[in-house]
């Protein structure tokens, strides 16, 4: 959902062309050292594809959503299951680099994000996928926040009650997905496939950035469960 852009910003050009009504968004990092400019401007210049010089993450945002369509009983079940991963012990880990830390700021605030859409739909459809991912996602929140702490660094998302976020364009993002979500049931699964695919590009765009052992290990264990969300969600598009 962002790119390694212009210095240490993490810059995501979403389009959720859900619905046929666009939507673009940067969710700008909680960092005082990262240039909220530099990142807005280079976002306006290509929604959804590379900016400037760097890698896109979070491509795919709004593109091809329940193409993939499944039958039967029994979907998603399970898709939430298994996912604790190692903690890191705190302050383990050292320094980390001025990208590698916009990077997890970002991740943690992504994986907010999509627990509180699945929670948005739980509530609205009662559907056992919707609750079981919500449940998973705390698990991947939980998995980055071992990564901050092993950096001494602070959970951006502390405090913040389901649906809030103190990123003003983060939380744009979560309005306009949430009115995607209250539209229809089908509707809130396509969102599901949006947020797994991009939360699946912006992990590995930060494991193929060749960052400590310990974060790459942490951040493929999430990649294959949000990869089991995906196919969770897919089925469950109609």
């Amino acid at each position: 959902m962002s790119t390694h852009g212009v210095g240490s910003a993490v810059v995501l050009a979403t389009v959720a062309a859900l619905g046929g009504t666009a939507i673009a968004a940067v969710p700008v990092v909680v960092n005082a050292a990262t240039p909220q400019a530099a990142r807005a401007a280079a976002a306006t210049q290509q929604l959804g594809a590379a900016v400037g010089a760097g890698h896109a993450m979070g491509q795919g945002w709004g593109a091809g959503t329940a193409q993939a369509r499944g039958h039967g009983s029994g979907q998603g079940q399970g898709a939430g299951a298994g996912e604790h991963m190692t903690e890191v012990p705190a302050g383990s880990l050292g320094t980390p680099s001025t990208q590698l830390a916009t990077e997890l700021n970002y991740l943690r605030q992504e994986e907010k994000l999509a627990h509180d859409l699945y929670v948005l739909a739980d509530s609205l459809y009662g559907v056992q996928q919707f609750g079981n991912i919500a449940q998973a996602e705390v698990h991947h929140g939980q998995a980055i926040n071992s990564l901050l702490a092993g950096y001494s660094m602070p959970d951006p998302t502390a405090g913040q009650a389901v649906g809030v976020f103190s990123d003003p364009q983060v939380q744009k993002i979560y309005n306009d997905l949430a009115a995607r979500i209250r539209q229809s049931q089908d509707e809130a699964a396509r969102v599901g496939i949006l947020a797994e695919k991009t939360d699946i590009a912006d992990l590995k765009k930060t494991i193929d950035s060749s960052p400590p052992a310990a974060v790459k290990s942490t951040l493929s264990h999430l990649v294959t469960a949000s990869e089991r969300h995906l196919q969770a969600f897919t089925r469950l598009a109609s």
